[in-house]
């Protein structure tokens, strides 16, 4: 336990100083406003980390989440890659507008109703605080394999998905993205959330227009 404490004194002390470089350096004063939000936030991720624990049930509802998520994001990247199809037969037809275009993915999570409304509002600032990166995208050229995109040819079996209870399981990107990019969610929060939670938009952009 002595040494767990450490681990997080040395953790929240490093965060603090990132907060402090990144406050330092927002003349508007936008970081000042959502600071103690974002530091509230690692705090709260850091001590959940610490806490968890790795009995057989948490991490089936782990797996069980990371393979559903692999079968909606599959059907997300499928639906990117048939609207890719239709604009590259314009092209071939000799339509110049689809010539530059870019098609992204966005995702992100909306958590249903709870019966206290602090974790209503918990559950906003989380998804709000969270910076949901684009997950697959494409344009006239060759798009990345769906493996290769969820995978990458690496086990992302990286903390905090580094316990020998995950031995052999293949955790994605995106669940991997979702812990380690940002300083919101945590291990104990995979245990609450669905899939079918899950939100998405496809968006299509064309430079020079």
């Amino acid at each position: 336990m002595e040494k767990e404490t450490k681990e997080l004194e040395e953790a929240v002390e490093l965060f603090e100083q990132r907060w402090k470089a990144e406050h330092e350096r927002s003349a508007m004063g936008f970081l000042k406003q959502q600071g103690e939000e974002l530091k509230r936030f690692f705090i709260r991720k850091s001590l959940f980390t610490l806490a968890f624990e790795w009995t057989p049930e948490n991490v089936g509802k782990i797996i069980e989440l990371n393979d559903a998520l692999y079968v909606f994001l599959r059907k997300v990247y499928d639906e990117m890659l048939k609207l890719k199809s239709d604009f590259d037969a314009r092209i071939a037809f000799g339509d110049e507008t689809y010539e530059n275009y870019t098609i992204t993915t966005r995702f992100w999570y909306e958590a249903p109703d709870c019966s206290r409304p602090d974790e209503n509002l918990m559950w906003f600032q989380l998804k709000n605080y969270t910076d949901w990166e684009p997950e697959f995208s494409c344009g006239p050229e060759e798009v990345t394999p769906f493996e290769k995109a969820m995978f990458d040819d690496i086990a992302w079996t990286k903390p905090p998905f580094d316990d020998p209870s995950l031995s052999g399981v293949h955790i994605h990107y995106f669940l991997y993205a979702l812990l380690n990019n940002n300083d919101t969610y945590c291990l104990h929060d995979l245990l609450r959330m669905k899939a079918e939670d899950f939100r998405y938009e496809i968006n299509v952009s064309f430079r020079g227009m």
